[in-house]
């Protein structure tokens, strides 16, 4: 394999995982034990967790969920194999899949830290889902709530949220560049703006829905009710989901076990993107290091060799760049 990340690369991976059914359950918290387990790697069931002090498995062990597990265990020890047994529940059933973006020369509006492409991991909704969003919602050939203009599944599934990926196979290294929902965001923001009409008449308020959500047909509380009870949980826990289905596939599909995301400011550097007008700050600070994720100095191994596309300056000798950086 090549070293930067280039269109053959993506096209090996597409290929060989593309097709791959990949189901990720999703509950409050649940990346405690799921980071846990990779941190433990190949360890027997039977072997007792006894995390080292500062390390990653003992910031994991701290958590709500696995402090419950240990006050559930009554005094016994708790080994590798009982974090398969932790569950919690309500839990969402997401179906992840693949694509690409990006070009082979660099542009801001790609977003990258480098030319050429990122492999993006797509965080798509359930069956389930999908049948109360088309009974509720009752959407025409086009979502409204969704955006065609990035990269969402555009053969059927509805997408939640996404992650973009940068990945070194020769190193073993991955930068996850960006977390992003529109879901979300376009949903709530609607529903703000249609109830700012409360007590209107509903014939004018049902027109109001239809302007904001073209090529939709739903009644004022048919369009409460989906956003309100139907997306409560994935509101809730959504960026820690797809952050984590990003390292459980790097580390369970790819076999990457180092891996760097995006401060807020460096990435916003890197990116070429407007620091005035960069993503929402708890994405790239508040959410890595609740995965248990710690801020490095200096570039992955594969963007120092990288000989175009990476924005250098002196200053960077005395104050950066900075990264978060995971090791599995």
């Amino acid at each position: 394999m090549k070293r930067i990340m280039n269109k053959e690369l993506l096209t090996d991976i597409l290929k060989e995982l593309g097709g791959e059914k990949m189901v990720f359950p999703y509950y409050a918290g649940r990346y405690a034990p799921l980071l846990l387990g990779m941190a433990y790697g190949d360890a027997a069931a039977d072997q007792v967790l006894r995390p080292s002090a500062g390390g990653l498995a003992e910031r994991l062990m701290r958590k709500p969920i696995l402090q419950q597990a240990v006050r559930d265990a009554h005094g016994a020890p708790l080994r590798v194999g009982d974090l398969d047994l932790v569950w919690d529940d309500p839990c969402e059933w997401y179906r992840l899949t693949l694509d690409s973006w990006g070009e082979a020369d660099r542009d801001t509006w790609w977003q990258t830290s480098r030319p050429g492409w990122n492999l993006v991991l797509q965080m798509n909704f359930s069956a389930e889902h999908d049948r109360q969003f088309r009974s509720l919602v009752k959407p025409g050939r086009c979502s409204p709530f969704g955006s065609y203009s990035h990269p969402v599944h555009k053969k059927g599934r509805q997408t939640l949220a996404w992650s973009r990926i940068d990945l070194d196979l020769e190193q073993g290294e991955a930068l996850i560049e960006e977390v992003q929902n529109d879901w979300l965001r376009k949903a709530d923001h609607g529903v703000k703006t249609v109830r700012s009409y409360h007590g209107r008449r509903s014939q004018r308020l049902r027109r109001r829905v239809e302007s904001l959500f073209w090529d939709t047909r739903c009644r004022p509380r048919e369009l409460y009710r989906y956003v309100d009870e139907v997306l409560k949980n994935h509101r809730s826990f959504w960026a820690e989901a797809m952050l984590s289905a990003a390292v459980w596939f790097l580390r369970e599909r790819l076999g990457i076990r180092e891996i760097y995301y995006h401060t807020s400011l460096w990435g916003s550097r890197l990116k070429g993107l407007d620091e005035d007008w960069g993503p929402p700050f708890s994405l790239y600070e508040g959410l890595p290091k609740k995965l248990g994720f710690t801020r490095r100095r200096g570039l992955p191994r594969f963007l120092e060799r990288t000989k175009r596309g990476v924005r250098r300056r002196r200053s960077w000798r005395r104050e950066g760049p900075e990264f978060w950086y995971l090791a599995l």
